[in-house]
C-alpha cells in the first residue's frame, strides 16, 4: 500500500496498523480516535476491514475536487448521526465503513465515493 492514504483507505484500515499512520494535523488525530473508539465500543469490527499492512509513516491525504455534494449528501443520510461526544463520531465511522464495504470495488474506489468518504470526514471531525 502506498504511504499516502486516502480517508476512505483509513477507515478500512486494520486497528493493529493504526499506529503506523503519522498524525499531522488535528483532522488526522480526530479520526484515528474515532476510529480507535469504534473499536473499542464494537470490538468484532476488525472484521470490516481491509488493510492490515500499511506502511510505517503513512500519512493522510485530506484533498479532494470539488463537487460530489450529492454523495456527501447521501453518506449523511445513511450513516449514523453524530451528534453524540465520542460514541457519536465513532459510531458513525462504523456504519460510514460499512457503507463503503457494501459498494462494489469500482464504485468504491472511484472518485465520488472517495471524495464523499473524504468531505464526509471532514464535515464530522471539524
Amino acid at each position: 500500500m502506498n504511504t499516502t492514504l486516502r480517508p476512505l483507505d483509513v477507515i478500512l484500515v486494520h486497528p493493529d496498523a493504526l499506529s503506523k499512520i503519522t498524525l499531522r494535523c488535528e483532522l488526522d488525530k480526530k479520526l484515528i480516535s474515532s476510529l480507535e473508539w469504534g473499536f473499542v465500543l464494537h470490538p468484532d469490527e476488525y472484521k470490516n476491514t481491509r488493510y492490515s499492512d500499511i506502511a510505517e509513516g503513512s500519512v493522510i491525504d485530506w484533498g479532494v475536487p470539488e463537487g460530489y455534494d450529492d454523495v456527501v449528501q447521501y453518506m449523511s443520510e445513511m450513516t449514523v448521526p453524530y451528534s453524540l461526544p465520542i460514541a457519536g463520531p465513532a459510531e458513525n465511522i462504523i456504519s460510514l465503513r460499512r457503507l463503503v464495504n457494501a459498494q462494489p470495488e469500482n464504485i468504491r474506489n472511484g472518485v465520488a465515493w472517495t471524495t464523499g468518504t473524504a468531505c464526509h470526514l471532514k464535515n464530522m471531525l471539524q
